[in-house]
Order: structure tokens, then sequence, then C-alpha cells
């Protein structure tokens, strides 16, 4: 007879879905999956990966689920996170600049959206996006989230952030 202490339920399977969600279709699927337990990372945790190779439609949410099913025949799901398709911005044809200007009696960066031309028809900007920085510090080798923020129909006449966490002697780089 064999006994053992770990009392946890063992996956045997999974399989990852996503959903458009206006109208509950499958759009992409892992199918079943045999659960590898060489890559669980700690003991009692299961780590699955997997990759969709399907685009996702801008515009359009999508929700994600992962399925487990266990060596006793549990099935559990996870429901369903919100995802959506990640798409750049053309600023230039938005006619925007993206601006930082450093205030050295303040100690910090201003972070702003600007119109490029004051003549031009100014565009309107929606979406979601993140504030990330580079830093001379590690030779611009990682980008650190900074700021998520969204706009909804918004001019470019607006600061998105100040940054006062920058160090003197180090250069900073920006991206939305």
């Amino acid at each position: 007879m064999y006994e053992s202490s770990d009392l946890s339920e063992k996956v045997y399977s999974y399989e990852f879905n996503i959903f458009n969600t206006a109208t509950g279709l499958l759009h992409d699927s892992s199918g079943t999956q045999i659960h590898n337990s060489s890559t669980d990372l700690e003991r009692g945790k299961s780590t699955d990966v997997w990759t969709s190779y399907k685009t996702l439609k801008d515009d359009t949410q999508y929700n994600i689920e992962y399925v487990v099913k266990t060596l006793n025949g549990l099935t559990i799901s996870s429901g369903g996170y919100p995802i959506m398709a990640a798409s750049t911005l053309d600023l230039v044809a938005r006619n925007t600049e993206f601006v930082a200007t450093l205030h050295r009696d303040d100690a910090y960066v201003h972070i702003h959206l600007l119109p490029k031309d004051s003549d031009a028809t100014i565009k309107t900007i929606t979406g979601n996006f993140v504030l990330m920085r580079s830093s001379s510090e590690d030779g611009f080798t990682s980008w650190n989230e900074i700021y998520r923020f969204s706009l909804a129909n918004n001019y470019p006449l607006m600061t998105l952030w100040k940054d006062f966490t920058v160090q003197q002697g180090y250069s900073y780089k920006y991206a939305v």
C-alpha cells in the first residue's frame, strides 16, 4: 500500500478556451492537453502555458477560460478573464506628439500629449494605454510599467503623468 502526506488533487489535463464576449462563440481553444508536472514551479501549484495564434479583432472583448481535470475526474474552471487585442496607435496620423519635459527645479519629468500642428485638424484618441519607462541605469535593457490610463474620445491636450521618481545622473526613455 502506498501512503503519501500530499493530499492535494493532482491535475491530469487542462484546456484554454477563448470566447467572444458579445456573441459567446468560441474563438480559439487549446483542446484537451495532458498536464506536464515538470513545468510546475511550486509543490501543489499547477502551471500550464498555451499560446493562441489566432488574431483577436480590434475593439472586440474576449474572455479566456482555464479548465483543469484532476486524476479523480474533478473538473474545475477559472471562469472568464477579460482580454482584448493589443494594438498600436499612430500618433503622427492623429497629429499628436508624446512629449516628456524635464523640470529641473522641481525634480520631475512632465509627460503629456500635445497637438503637433495647431493649424491641422486634431483627431480624438480612444483606447487603453500603458506608460512605460526605461533607464540608463541598466543600459535601457528593460521597460517598466509606470502608469495605466484610458482615453475615451479625448483630444491630445493633456498631462498624462508627472514622474517624480527620476534619479539624478540617469537618462530615461518613455513609451506609450
